[in-house]
């Protein structure tokens, strides 16, 4: 629901480019992969920053062992 009166005058236009939705698919479906073969080594870790105090993976990752 919107605070439109009309539906109409709710209604967004959104380019669409085929090739763009093909080109994010075929990012996503790499980065599958990756995670399915366990090749997700990270190439520069973070620092104690408020990122990794919010991550979701806080109590798994090897930063915090150190």
């Amino acid at each position: 629901m919107t605070t439109e009166d009309t539906r109409k005058d709710a209604l967004r236009e959104i380019a669409h480019d085929p090739k763009l939705v093909q080109m994010g698919g075929e990012q996503f479906d790499e980065i599958v992969k990756r995670i399915i073969g366990k090749n997700v080594k990270i190439k520069q870790r973070p620092g104690q920053t408020k990122v990794c105090k919010e991550c979701d993976f806080r109590f798994y990752c090897k930063i915090q062992e150190a």
